[in-house]
């Protein structure tokens, strides 16, 4: 039985909500924690000098992607149309993914370690989405068109989680994720107006801009 601290669904069985408490402390926060070490992979690399702004507004692509998904996990209730929307946002998370290391691919090396972070950012979005099917199991199957009555309303989650649960999950996302890589687009933009505003070269290479020189005068 779900107990009042943990305000789970009283409906679901005790599998079911043993996976709910899965997602809500185990996925979640593992997802939250690999966005924030790719921010800090992106910011060792200095993808600012290479990759750019580009990149970088892929990568907020991917953030409200996955945003608008896990508020709809967070606060609606799991119908028909809220997987549908969830698959939507996995499908559409590919693609971006795709179209991201396609652009980084030719412009920076990307190291293991990145790519050992990347595994972790594609596959639990998936591992979400198939354990709440486990959990709401009927709604997904209504879903696919294997069940009928299929519910298409978007309501809120009812019982809902508790505030702690909702505001721990946004606030966590804010700073680890959004936040880092708003920052990392500001970074990429700045360093580009810097770029186009330095000379050129003969070569046609940026110089950097000249240093000031420092007068001293000799007084007798």
């Amino acid at each position: 039985m779900a107990t009042g601290r943990d305000r789970m669904d009283p409906s679901l069985d005790a599998t079911a909500q043993w996976l709910q408490r899965l997602l809500l402390y185990g996925v979640l926060p593992v997802w939250i924690l690999a966005g924030f070490g790719d921010w800090l992979i992106h910011r060792s690399l200095r993808i600012e000098h290479t990759a750019g702004w580009p990149e970088s507004a892929l990568h907020l692509l991917l953030v409200a992607e996955m945003g608008v998904a896990a508020m709809a996990v967070l606060l609606l209730e799991l119908t028909s149309a809220v997987f549908v929307v969830l698959f939507v946002a996995c499908l559409l998370h590919e693609v971006t993914v795709w179209a991201d290391l396609s652009y980084a691919m030719k412009r920076r090396r990307i190291p293991v370690i990145e790519q050992w972070v990347h595994s972790i950012q594609i596959v639990l979005p998936w591992v979400g989405l198939v354990l709440l099917a486990v959990i709401h199991r009927h709604e997904a199957a209504a879903a696919l068109g294997l069940r009928d009555a299929a519910d298409w309303s978007l309501r809120m989650k009812e019982p809902s989680l508790r505030t702690s649960q909702i505001t721990g999950a946004i606030v966590a996302s804010l700073l680890l994720v959004v936040a880092p890589f708003v920052q990392e687009f500001a970074r990429c933009l700045r360093t580009r107006r810097v770029r186009k505003a330095a000379p050129i070269s003969v070569s046609g290479t940026t110089e950097p801009p000249p240093q000031r020189r420092t007068v001293t005068t000799a007084y007798r």
